[in-house]
């Protein structure tokens, strides 16, 4: 006789919006790890160059992190649909797409989103905006000749998910944290190559400050390619 299911778990009986819940408590902390380390990587940069400004360099790196974080806030959607020559979707053409996408955006109980079309024949998609009221999706052509009328429903659900969670702001200011991260681990590269860490030796924190300094320029060095595939 088979032998009924035994109960399910506490972890197995977490909801959807538990494990949404969860997901966006890790992001924000993703977030605010890659704010530190490049707080962390400003500080090491300024006590290689000058043991008593680590701290304005500190200071100068977060507020350079919070202004990129500012622009890809204010401005992602737009580099995004120039980047990839994206066309506005017009009724002549994309009375198919325009249709589909309302019907999923009525169901998701999002606001409609602004439609583009690249020309490209590869079948493709994303979504871009800061937030549902000024939300984006584009598809390729490709992906128009390509799928029927139930899978573009099904791309199209999946990118208005990205714009109705706002995955694409977390994204947008996260790569654009990364990105200083990365910048401010070039500078640090150079100033090792060429020589800018003989200042330090001369500052008030002499040879002691600059190891610190260097150590953690080196090590952030490493870490930051790692955290930018990350």
């Amino acid at each position: 006789m088979t032998q009924p299911p035994a109960p399910a778990s506490p972890a197995e009986r977490l909801s959807l919006l538990d494990w949404k819940a969860s997901n966006l408590r890790a992001s924000w902390l993703l977030a605010l790890a890659l704010v530190a380390l490049l707080a962390l990587l400003g500080y090491g940069f300024g006590v290689l160059l000058d043991p008593a400004l680590a701290g304005t360099f500190m200071l100068l790196a977060a507020l350079f992190g919070g202004g990129q974080a500012f622009v890809a806030y204010w401005f992602s959607d737009r580099m995004a649909l120039a980047a990839t020559a994206a066309r506005p979707a017009n009724e002549r053409e994309h009375r198919y797409l325009l249709n589909i996408t309302e019907a999923v955006a009525l169901g998701a109980g999002v606001p409609m989103p602004k439609l583009y079309v690249i020309d490209d024949p590869s079948p493709n998609a994303f979504a871009t905006g800061r937030d549902p009221a000024h939300g984006t999706v584009a598809v390729t052509t490709g992906l128009l000749a390509l799928l029927d009328r139930q899978e573009l429903e099904g791309v199209i659900a999946h990118e208005l998910a990205h714009i109705k969670n706002f995955d694409i702001r977390l994204a947008s200011m996260l790569m654009a944290t990364v990105g200083a991260i990365v910048l401010l681990r070039d500078v640090a590269m150079r100033s090792l190559l060429w020589g800018g860490s003989r200042r330090s030796s001369r500052s008030s924190g002499g040879g002691q400050a600059q190891l610190v300094g260097m150590v953690l320029v080196v090590v952030l060095v490493v870490l930051a390619p790692l955290l930018a595939l990350l």
